[in-house]
This record gives C-alpha cells, sequence and structure tokens, in this order.
C-alpha cells in the first residue's frame, strides 16, 4: 500500500516554508519514505490501495469521503484543538479520531489528551530534524562582546514574555546584550516593548525559513522561554529547540515543555521568572563544555529524529492500520 499525506492547497501568497505543520508532518518523514508515497491535494485521486493521512485541518467532509470510499485513513493530531472550546473544531477532531483506522500524534502528551478526550489510543510519531546541520559554535566572550541571544517562534508565544524582567536578568551577568528575535506576523506582536527596541537591546524581525537560519548563525546563542504554561503547551513537539541544536547552537530554555526534558543534557535550562543568570555565567565561561554539549544534543537527535528514522516510522502505520 501507499501512505499518501493530503495536504490542502497552498495559497499564492504562502510557500511550502510557511506551514510547519506540513513541513514537519509530510515533507520532511517523505524524505525518508518510500518512492510511491507522496502528498496528495486532491482526494479524488486517492485508491484502495492508499493509505490517507489527513492532517490538522482536515474536515469531517474529507474523512466521510474517505469512508463512503471504503479508502483507510489516518488522522494525525499535532496541536491541542480541545483546548480551544471551539465546537465546531472539536466535532471535527471526535469524528475523524472515532473514524480513523489509526490516529497519530506528534508526543506522549498529546497522546494522553487524545485518549483523554476521545477514548482513542494514538501512535506518536515525533518530529524530524528539517534544518542544515552547523558545527557546534561559541565565539569567545570577553567584558567588551555584545552577546547577542535569537529567539524564534509565533508572534503570540512573543507577546507573553515578560522581555524587561528576562533582559534585567541577563544583564546581571552581563551588561552588553541584544536578543535578535524572529517572529511571525511581527507588527502586530511587538506593541508594548517598543522602549526595548528603540534601547536596540530587543530587535525584532519578520519571520521567514531562511531569515531564522540567518540570525541564529550571526548569535551566540538561542533563548527559547516557555512562560504561557499550559496543557497545550506541554504538548508541544521539540522542533523549535532541535532547531537550535541542528544550527550548533546552545539552547537556554525552562520546563514547560514535555518534550524538551530528554535535551536537558544537552541545553541549558533557567529557573522559573525568567532565572537564567547562573546557566548564562556558566556558558561564558565553560566554552568546551557548551560545545560538548551542543555536540551530544546533535548526536542525540542523528539517534531519534532524522528524517529516515522518522520516515521508517511512518511506514509502519501501514502494518498498525
Amino acid at each position: 500500500m501507499n501512505i499518501k499525506f493530503y495536504t490542502l492547497k497552498i495559497k499564492e501568497k504562502d510557500s511550502e516554508h510557511n506551514r510547519a505543520s506540513r513541513r514537519f508532518r509530510a515533507l520532511i518523514p517523505l524524505k525518508g519514505m518510500r518512492p510511491n508515497d507522496g502528498q496528495i491535494e486532491d482526494l479524488d485521486k486517492v485508491t484502495r490501495n492508499d493509505i490517507v493521512v489527513l492532517a490538522k485541518d482536515s474536515s469531517i467532509a474529507d474523512g466521510q469521503f474517505l469512508l463512503d470510499n471504503n479508502v483507510k485513513f489516518v488522522f494525525d493530531i499535532c496541536d491541542d484543538k480541545w483546548s480551544t472550546r471551539k465546537k465546531k473544531l472539536n466535532d471535527t477532531y471526535n469524528f475523524l479520531c472515532e473514524k480513523a483506522n489509526l490516529v497519530v500524534t506528534s508526543t506522549p502528551t498529546l497522546a494522553n489528551i487524545i485518549l483523554r478526550n476521545t477514548g482513542k489510543k494514538a501512535y506518536v510519531i515525533t518530529d524530524p530534524f528539517e534544518r542544515e546541520r552547523k558545527k557546534p559554535n561559541l565565539e569567545s566572550i570577553t567584558n567588551d562582546t555584545t552577546v547577542k541571544f535569537a529567539y524564534y517562534g509565533a508572534g503570540k508565544n512573543f507577546e507573553y514574555i515578560k522581555w524587561s524582567e528576562l533582559i534585567r536578568n541577563l544583564k546581571s551577568v552581563h551588561e552588553k546584550i541584544e536578543i535578535h528575535c524572529v517572529i511571525g506576523k511581527m507588527e502586530s506582536h511587538i506593541g508594548k516593548v517598543m522602549q526595548l527596541i528603540e534601547q536596540k537591546v530587543l530587535i525584532p524581525y519578520q519571520w521567514s525559513y531562511e531569515l531564522q537560519d540567518t540570525i541564529v548563525d550571526q548569535c551566540h546563542f538561542v533563548i527559547l522561554p516557555i512562560v504561557n504554561r499550559n496543557e497545550n503547551i506541554l504538548a508541544k513537539s521539540p522542533n523549535r529547540l532541535i532547531d537550535g541544536l541542528q544550527r550548533g547552537k546552545l539552547v537556554f530554555t525552562n520546563t514547560g515543555v514535555n518534550s524538551y526534558e530528554p535535551f536537558r543534557n544537552y541545553t541549558y535550562f533557567g529557573g522559573d521568572n525568567y532565572n537564567y543568570a547562573n546557566p548564562f555565567k556558566y556558558a561564558i565561561n565553560n566554552r568546551d563544555e557548551v560545545l560538548r554539549r551542543i555536540k551530544d544534543g546533535q548526536d542525540y537527535i542523528d539517534k531519534h529524529h532524522t528524517p529516515d528514522i522518522i520516515g521508517k516510522q511512518w511506514i509502519e502505520i501501514e502494518r498498525l492500520v
């Protein structure tokens, strides 16, 4: 049988890179899959020899069409939509979970949420890495160095962070600090931090796939604070953290995303209330240890998150349906 990822047609203004779920849950895994596996944008083209993977933006009508045509399908869930409390969305997820031959998800935490809401056990397939591998890198830092941190992510998450407190905490270790933030819908989310922007300590950019790499490569560290703590955040995949390690950078983060925990020995976890002072101070003074952590983190990624490894896990669904 062939595995076909059903992905909705991309609008002309969008690019493949602007759809993270499409990249991590279809395009990248396909690099480790078979020649006859692939994407489809029209369900009319599927056959009974296909197993169709419906993504998170699929509809009840999509599922019903496959049922009516006796085509096996998998529902892949990479976000906790039950927490939105939107009835139409919840009804769609409940229907697709009930009717699917298999439910797949991205983390064990999200699998538990699915089980609680639907009674269905989900098969966990984590996300692969997608970015080019860079050697571990950390330039020497002196008192005169402006230490640059890279942050990237959704604009709404950017707004939850108390940037003044975070910067104050970092400056308690080293005075010259810049945080370069690559965020989606940038102009809509920077109103509350204009003073920091004017001080040139917080530098925002409109996110693009390519620009994220450029900014990360120009910075000493990546910093990914977790502050909006709820079950939806707990259930997120580690793809953002993996991005930083792939580019050869030490990542500062903290508890709040369960899938980050296996990376604890390869990153530096700060405490609550933006308390990154101790790990930041240690990183400045222990360059060799930082480089070793990054290298060990990349080795861990190679054992668990390559496109080949993840692609083989997707092929396994043929046996499970």
